[in-house]
C-alpha cells in the first residue's frame, strides 16, 4: 500500500469532509509565526509576522519561495511590560498574543463553524469551512500556542520524566486543556497574577486563559503542531548528537577528523572543525550530519555509534516526500533502534536523563505523517525565507521610523500595483479575442482583421519613501567610454 503524502486536501480533510454539508468546499488553513530581526547592523527592532496560506495548495509548489504561498495576515504586538517579576511579564506578554489572535483570526473561526461564500478563480461562488490544518513554529512557540508549560508535551500527555519512554502517549486534546485552565481559573483570579501562575503551573500549563484556537471547529492543538523539520530534527541533531559525540570523542579530536575529511564537489567542507562555527544555520546543521558518523567511527563504542546512527537514519527517513506501509516501519524501527542502544551514550556519562522534549516528539511523527501527510511540507526553511519578502525588504526600504505602518502601507501599494498589471495584461487579450470572435462571424474567408487600437493607460500611484537608486542610462554611458583597442595592455603581461 502506497500513498503519496504531499498532495492536497490531505487524507484527515477527506474524512472531515463528510462532516461538511454536501458540496461544501475544506480550506485548511497554514499559518506560521515567529519573530524576526528587522534592523540592521545595530537597533534591535524585532518584528513578529504572522504568515497565512492554503493547505489545499501541492506541496511541491507550496515549498518554493519563488511562489509566494505565504502572505503576511498580521504583525502581532511585542510589548514591554514594567512589572518586577520576570514569570509575570512572561505571563502578560503570552496573553497579549492570544488577545491579538483572538482578534485576527475571528473570521476564520466563523468561517470554520458556519461557513462563508468565496469567490474561485473562475468566479464560481462556493460555500467554505476554513479549520486549522497546521501551525508551523519552533519549540518554544509550540508550548506558547499548545498553553503547556516547559516540562510537558504540546500534543501529548508525557511530562518531563516520560520524555524518553520508547512509545507515543496519548494526545494532550483541547478539552483536557480547557478543563486544566476553568480548574486553575475557579481558584484564583488571572488578575492575581502571582497566585494565578502558581495554579496555573501545577496544572502544567503556561497561564493562557482564553486560547486563540477556542473556539476554532474542527482542529485541536494535538492534529495542528506537527513536527518541523528544521528545528526538530536539523537543531536537534546540531544541539545533542553533536554535543554527544564532542564528548565522547574530544573536542580536538572530533575537530582534527573533520578537517581532514576529503570532501566531493558540491559538498560542505569543514577544514577548521565545528567547534569555531558562528552563526550556524540549518545548511550547517545538514552538512554536518552528512560527515558525523564518519568522524566519530573507531572513536566511540559500537552501541553508541548505533544508536547516532539510528536517530540519524530517523532524520532522513522522516523527510522523504512519500510514504509506504513498509516505509512507515522502517521509520518507526529506526527510532525503536536508537531507544535500544541509548543507554550507551549514559554510560559515556555524557547523559545523565532524557529530559529532552524534542526527543518526546519524535514519537509524533508517524502518527502525524499518517494523519496530516509528509512532515517535510510544514518545514519553517520556507516560512523564514518569507520573511525577507514580506517583512525585511519592506523595513529596509522606509526610513527607520514607524516599522510596522510602513511594512502594511508598502504591501498593500505593491499588491495594488500587481493587480492593476494582471488587469492590463488580461483586459487587452479579452478584447482581442471579442474582436476576432466578431470578425469570424461577419467577415467572409480570406479578408484579414485590422489591428485594434487600444488607448493607452497612464498610471499615477502615490509616491513611497523608498530610498531607489537613480536608473543610469547604460548605452550613453558606454559612448564615452574609452574603445577597448586603445586601452594599455598591462604590462605583466606585455
Amino acid at each position: 500500500m502506497s500513498f503519496d503524502c504531499l498532495q492536497a486536501p490531505m487524507m484527515t480533510y477527506l474524512v472531515t469532509q463528510e462532516a461538511l454539508p454536501q458540496g461544501a468546499t475544506l480550506l485548511g488553513v497554514v499559518l506560521s509565526d515567529d519573530k524576526t530581526n528587522i534592523s540592521v547592523m545595530s537597533g534591535n527592532r524585532m518584528a513578529y509576522p504572522l504568515l497565512i496560506s492554503l493547505a489545499n495548495i501541492n506541496a511541491h509548489l507550496h515549498n518554493k519561495a519563488s511562489a509566494h504561498a505565504y502572505l503576511l495576515l498580521t504583525l502581532l504586538p511585542i510589548a514591554k511590560f514594567t512589572h518586577k517579576t520576570t514569570h509575570v511579564r512572561s505571563l502578560l506578554q503570552d496573553q497579549l498574543v492570544h488577545q491579538a489572535l483572538n482578534v485576527v483570526l475571528s473570521p476564520l473561526k466563523t468561517a470554520a463553524s458556519m461557513g462563508v461564500m468565496m469567490s474561485d478563480p473562475r468566479g464560481n461562488l462556493r460555500y467554505c469551512f476554513t479549520p486549522l490544518a497546521t501551525w508551523i513554529a519552533d519549540m518554544p512557540k509550540e508550548s506558547l500556542l499548545a498553553g503547556t508549560g516547559a516540562k510537558v508535551s504540546p500534543v501529548t500527555t508525557a511530562t518531563s520524566k516520560e520524555f524518553g519512554d520508547a512509545y507515543w502517549h496519548s494526545p494532550c486534546t483541547a478539552a483536557n486543556t480547557l478543563a486544566a485552565i476553568r480548574r486553575a481559573c475557579s481558584q484564583y483570579s488571572p488578575t492575581d497574577y502571582k497566585n494565578f501562575l502558581k495554579a496555573m503551573k501545577q496544572l502544567q500549563l503556561n497561564g493562557i486563559v482564553e486560547p486563540c484556537w477556542n473556539p476554532w471547529a474542527l482542529s485541536d492543538p494535538s492534529d495542528f503542531i506537527t513536527p518541523e523539520v528544521l528545528h526538530h530534527f536539523h537543531r536537534m541533531s546540531w544541539d545533542h548528537d553533536v554535543k554527544w559525540c564532542i564528548i565522547a570523542t574530544g573536542a580536538a579530536e572530533l575537530d582534527f577528523h573533520f578537517s581532514i575529511i576529503q570532501t566531493l564537489v558540491g559538498y560542505w567542507a569543514f577544514n577548521k572543525g565545528v567547534l569555531k562555527l558562528k552563526q550556524v544555520t540549518g545548511r550547517d546543521h545538514r552538512a554536518v550530519q552528512c560527515y558525523i558518523i564518519a568522524a566519530v567511527a573507531g572513536s566511540v563504542p559500537r552501541k553508541f555509534l548505533i544508536a547516532i546512527r539510528a536517530l540519524l537514519n530517523f532524520h532522513y527517513l522522516a523527510q522523504v516526500p512519500s510514504f509506504t506501509t513498509q516505509s512507515l516501519e522502517k521509520v518507526a524501527g529506526s527510532l525503536q533502534e536508537f531507544h535500544d542502544h541509548k543507554e550507551a551514550i549514559l554510560r559515556q556519562g555524557i547523559q545523565c536523563d532524557w529530559q529532552i522534549l524534542k526527543l518526546e516528539l519524535l514519537q509524533s511523527v508517524v502518527p502525524s505523517i499518517r494523519q496530516l501527510g509528509a512532515v517535510m511540507q510544514w518545514s519553517a526553511d520556507i516560512t523564514e525565507h518569507a520573511h525577507i519578502n514580506e517583512i525585511k525588504v519592506l523595513a529596509c526600504a522606509g526610513n527607520n521610523q514607524n516599522y510596522y505602518s510602513q511594512i502594511a502601507r508598502h504591501l498593500d501599494r505593491l499588491d495594488k500595483w500587481i493587480n492593476v498589471g494582471m488587469t492590463m495584461k488580461i483586459s487587452p487579450t479579452q478584447a482581442r479575442t471579442k474582436n476576432m470572435n466578431q470578425w469570424a462571424r461577419t467577415t467572409s474567408p480570406g479578408i484579414l482583421p485590422q489591428p485594434i487600437e487600444f488607448p493607452t493607460i497612464s498610471l499615477s500611484l502615490p509616491p513611497f519613501s523608498a530610498r531607489c537608486p537613480p536608473l543610469r542610462n547604460l548605452i550613453a554611458h558606454s559612448q564615452h567610454q574609452q574603445p577597448v583597442s586603445t586601452l594599455p595592455l598591462n604590462p605583466r603581461y606585455g
